[in-house]
């Protein structure tokens, strides 16, 4: 994998759930390596009067889960909304995308 191809394969997911639904906030999950080879944009989300502090790319808060037995993510990208503007928004779907297929899904796991 190359930054290139996670970088594009998040724009993709991205892109698709900001079409489906315009109004909400997603944040970005995704393997702690992968996660390594976002750019981070910056490192301050601003939302209303306040604000979150991690690894920001495209206005979306990213976290990298290390790999482990009970909780290995490998090739997927996961864009969920996040709960707050899910509660405002209504029923908002997740999507995912797989690095090794390029393929992006919406509401269930590719």
């Amino acid at each position: 994998m190359t930054v290139a191809s996670v970088s594009d394969l998040v724009d993709q997911v991205l892109a698709a759930a900001r079409a489906a639904h315009p109004e909400a906030d997603f944040g970005i999950t995704l393997s702690l390596l992968n996660a390594r080879l976002l750019p981070r944009e910056s490192e301050r989300l601003v939302r209303g009067t306040g604000f979150y502090v991690g690894h920001v790319y495209s206005d979306c808060l990213v976290e990298g889960i290390p790999d482990g037995e009970e909780n290995s993510l490998g090739s997927l990208i996961v864009v969920a909304p996040v709960l707050a503007s899910a509660r405002e928004v209504g029923d908002v779907e997740t999507f995912y995308g797989d690095l090794r297929t390029g393929r992006v899904s919406v509401g269930r796991l590719p």
